[in-house]
């Protein structure tokens, strides 16, 4: 793990603060490829719907670490159960349950879950086109992309067709 992140991961060293978007993102990058090498944890998340929303339930294993993918659309977040840190480009911070935050558009995040298990429920809007007859994967990647340089391709792509560069 990159030297800043792990300071912050940690807290014995400066980072308290908001990160760069260039640090963050070449501390990000570095991280995710050594943690790919490692073994991963597998859970299964829980998918449901109503009509126009996706909500997706994840509990995760108490002292594991976990990398998001890079959110293209704002969405809710919901901690139903136990706590982490959480490191992006707001600086670390710590979430315990119950809390809901507003996950914005180009949002990655590297957690370390605490002690106990801890459980985010996401609610996502989708378009008219996918809905429970959807699979995971086509709903994952309309709601996300799994690098930041994928991200930047996103938004290229999403303004050459008339969307808004954010």
């Amino acid at each position: 793990m990159s030297n800043n992140l792990m300071q912050q991961f940690l807290g014995d060293g400066p980072g308290d603060g908001p990160l760069s978007a260039e640090v963050f993102r070449s501390n990000i990058e570095a991280t995710e490829k050594f943690m790919l090498a490692l073994p991963g944890v597998q859970v299964v998340p829980v998918h449901r719907f109503a009509e126009g929303l996706y909500c997706r339930q994840l509990t995760m294993p108490a002292n594991t670490i976990w990398m998001s993918r890079v959110h293209k659309h704002e969405n809710y977040a919901f901690i139903m159960s136990g706590s982490c840190t959480v490191i992006s480009e707001n600086g670390r911070e710590t979430f315990h349950a119950p809390m809901m935050l507003t996950t914005r558009v180009g949002t990655k995040r590297l957690l370390r879950i605490h002690d106990e298990d801890c459980t985010w429920i996401t609610i996502h809007a989708l378009p008219s086109d996918l809905d429970q007859g959807s699979s995971p994967e086509e709903i994952e990647e309309y709601l996300a992309c799994n690098t930041l340089e994928e991200f930047d391709k996103y938004l290229i792509g999403k303004n050459e067709t008339g969307g808004v560069l954010l």
